[in-house]
């Protein structure tokens, strides 16, 4: 389908390449399937096309996948790894992070957090800042709880990834993902024991929710500053505060 070449005008040239033992066959339900002897050769005859002529072959890999797909799903990591082969750099990202909140969906998170990563990989080859920005803060958003799982709410990677989308949120307009990076970026100070860097975060999570009219945002708000004022022996203010969020609730 790819080179638009009838099935037995392909297999001749290719039994051939197997009598040279470069390739090898396996005819798994009656269809014939061929594969390199080894990684090596593999390597050797990719390298040996032109780079226009590569990126051309993976990017109508990609269009005959996504034409196939209308008969079922596809596997999006499949998909990324063309459109980056292909330089499509933009879509590549996109799907990458679908590839990732994919795999997170099915508790796969550390095949989640090397599909994001490999998105974040490719941002320098996004010209536009403000896209580039745009793109960065959805892959960051969606490692969050991926983090979580494979590090714990202590690991330096959580830390860093909310200190990174928190700078994103403040260099252009405040997106709905600013409380995803706080409470992140709370639940590492509070599980740190850092209740000097937590309480901060807590009033401007509730602050940012205010300021927002995001209901949900303030009873969880509230909720935060009353753990803080806990942790420093404030039970007044801390009853104040959870009281407050309950009665949001």
């Amino acid at each position: 389908a790819l080179l638009q070449e009838n099935a037995q005008n392909i297999v001749e040239p290719l039994e051939a390449l197997i009598d040279a033992e470069i390739l090898r066959s396996d005819h798994e339900d009656r269809e014939a399937r061929f594969e390199f002897r080894h990684a090596l050769l593999q390597r050797a005859a990719y390298e040996s096309m032109v780079q226009s002529e590569r990126r051309a072959t993976h990017a109508n890999i990609v269009k005959q996948l996504q034409h196939d797909s209308a008969a079922g799903p596809f596997v999006p990591e499949l998909i990324a790894y063309h459109l980056t082969a292909s330089a499509q750099f933009q879509e590549a990202i996109k799907t990458w992070l679908d590839a990732g909140t994919n795999a997170a969906r099915r508790s796969a998170h550390i095949e989640a957090v090397e599909d994001l990563r490999r998105g974040l990989g490719l941002l320098n080859e996004i010209s536009s800042p403000e896209l580039r920005a745009k793109l960065e803060l959805g892959l960051q958003g969606a490692l969050i709880p991926s983090l979580i799982s494979t590090q714990g709410p202590t690991s330096p990677a959580l830390s860093e990834c909310c200190q990174r989308g928190l700078a994103l949120c403040r260099e252009g307009e405040t997106s709905p993902l600013v409380f995803a990076f706080l409470f992140g970026q709370f639940t590492f100070a509070m599980c740190r024991g850092r209740n000097e860097d937590a309480a901060p975060l807590a009033q401007l999570f509730l602050s940012v929710a205010t300021d927002k009219s995001y209901a949900s945002g303030r009873v969880i708000g509230h909720r935060l500053c009353g753990m803080t004022h806990i942790n420093t022996g404030a039970a007044l203010k801390a009853k104040e505060q959870l009281e407050q969020s309950l009665e949001l609730y």
